[in-house]
């Protein structure tokens, strides 16, 4: 009977330490899901700050070829009067 005992106290301590085990790993665990989701946030958050970025960008940009735009048309026209100036 003594065998039985303490073959029960053996595997209690065995399957306490397992549990031990276990938490440990479960709190490892999510203390890096909470990293990740922490790193995820601050990914999306700059994602949002680069595609305003862009979009700014976009919009500058835009504005610059209408500028070229409307420069090249100056510069035609300049050119043309300055022809007809030296024709007179």
């Amino acid at each position: 009977m003594p065998d039985i005992l303490e073959f029960l106290a053996d595997f209690c301590c065995d399957i306490e330490q397992e549990k031990n085990e276990l938490s440990e790993q479960l709190q490892a665990e999510r203390e890096v899901c909470q990293e990740a989701e922490e790193e995820r946030a601050h990914l999306a958050s700059r994602k949002r700050e680069m595609e305003e970025a862009i979009t700014e960008l976009e919009a500058r940009l835009e504005e610059a070829d209408d500028h070229i735009g409307r420069m090249e048309a100056d510069k035609s026209s300049n050119q043309k009067l300055i022809r007809d100036l030296e024709e007179q």
